[in-house]
């Protein structure tokens, strides 16, 4: 995943909010890191799914949001549904989702998803910083 597309706790900026967040018990500072992103992601996932075009409706209606928990980074992202849930076939020479937002040889690419975080990205991590500073208040 390219830097672009990723938000980084770091940039909330807040020394203090970061020395109680490291003083955390590193299960508990996972669950509020993935929760805080999960909340974050949520208007990233309302643009994407007014952007995402629209041929049988599949792909708008499988896009979610996933948390995820890795031993260096806990954190949300959008993602598509499966080849299974879209129905495309499994001889199919692209996976459609990937094929709209970078394009093929013949289809331009109309990025929906990367567009969705670029525009809310803001937004996403005032809401990170609010929902983390909240949960460390409870």
């Amino acid at each position: 995943m390219s830097s672009s597309n990723f938000i980084d706790i770091s940039v909330l900026g807040s020394t203090k909010l970061s020395r109680k967040l490291n003083a955390l018990e590193n299960r508990v500072k996972s669950t509020v890191m993935r929760d805080a992103a999960k909340k974050a992601m949520e208007p990233v996932l309302s643009l994407a799914k007014q952007r995402a075009p629209v041929l049988t409706g599949l792909l708008r209606k499988h896009l979610k949001i996933a948390v995820y928990r890795g031993r260096r980074y806990a954190g949300a992202v959008v993602q598509t549904g499966t080849r299974k849930q879209m129905k495309i076939p499994a001889k199919a020479k692209f996976f459609y989702p990937a094929g709209v937002e970078y394009g093929t040889s013949k289809l331009r690419a109309r990025p929906f998803l990367r567009s969705s975080l670029a525009a809310k990205r803001n937004v996403a991590l005032g809401i990170m910083s609010k929902e983390i500073k909240r949960m460390l208040r409870a």
